[in-house]
């Protein structure tokens, strides 16, 4: 099942690497759920796309979001488009979730002293920059499924945030 409207973090994939924040909303989203009663409603064509309710009247779909555990869909449209974005620009704001500071170990990563590989990036983040130029574009980052990048991760600095509001690749 997905949620509409709501893109958080991977990780679960196993042919992708945990993303940045993914452990954090993953286990936010189970604190809400678990053991809980909810009431799905899927998309008009009957997709498993759900808003999700539950038992309390908490949207899980808005809280992932308001809370900053992950990012407002908005590829297609939805009925919350609008509202989800507002949430995503408070959340963003405030420095909720992933909008807030990285955690300590996404920190160490991305203080790490340079790599000798020709990239100049740490090893770390290498990974990241496809055609070795020392940046990671947001095809880059789109094709490794780090996008958008918030702030705090560790690519955030070797990424150009054009309009300056704290995250790249929207």
């Amino acid at each position: 099942m997905r949620l509409i409207g709501v893109d958080t973090p991977e990780s679960v994939d196993p042919r992708r690497p945990v993303e940045f924040f993914g452990k954090e909303a993953s286990a936010f989203t189970r604190r809400l759920v678990d053991g809980e009663r909810v009431r799905l409603r899927t998309d008009r064509y009957g997709r498993t796309l759900a808003y999700v309710h539950l038992a309390d009247g908490t949207f899980l779909n808005a809280e992932i979001i308001q809370q900053g555990y992950g990012h407002a869909y908005t590829r297609f449209p939805f009925k919350y488009l609008d509202e989800f974005r507002q949430f995503q620009r408070e959340a963003r704001q405030a420095g909720r979730g992933l909008w807030g500071a990285a955690p300590e170990a996404e920190r160490r990563v991305a203080s790490a002293a340079p790599s000798p590989a020709s990239s100049g990036l740490p090893a770390a983040l290498a990974r990241w920059d496809d055609n070795r130029n020392g940046r990671i574009t947001c095809a880059e980052a789109r094709r490794h499924g780090i996008a958008p990048v918030p702030r705090g991760h560790p690519a955030y600095r070797y990424m150009r945030d054009g309009d300056g509001d704290g995250v790249v690749c929207e």
